[in-house]
């Protein structure tokens, strides 16, 4: 058992209460349904290059997920098809807690 994994669990926990249901359509494979929160880049973080005016922030738990996002093979699906444009995961030593999705319309 990993030193990080209440610290996972409670990331799951949370992002299921207060986010909201979301597809990973995988080019060729499948949909894999996801829970996310989707926040807005802050002003100072947007350089009008690698993060857009249009771009926001989508955060998924990594518990539970059974592929790992990958921007070249996937689109995030919310309201309409998003593009991922990249994905950081948060992961202390090398367990990770949460993925971190930059989306693009």
């Amino acid at each position: 058992m990993s030193q990080y994994t209440n610290i996972k669990l409670s990331a799951a926990r949370l992002i299921a209460k207060f986010g909201y249901a979301a597809i990973i359509r995988r080019v060729n494979d499948a949909d894999y349904p996801v829970t996310i929160v989707m926040t807005e880049y802050l002003p100072r973080e947007r350089d009008g290059q690698l993060i857009q005016q249009n771009d926001r922030k989508a955060i998924m738990a990594a518990q539970g997920l059974t592929i790992v996002p990958n921007p070249q093979t996937d689109q995030l699906i919310v309201d309409q098809d998003m593009q991922i444009v990249t994905v950081t995961p948060t992961s202390p030593g090398g367990d990770a807690i949460i993925y971190e999705l930059q989306i693009r319309r």
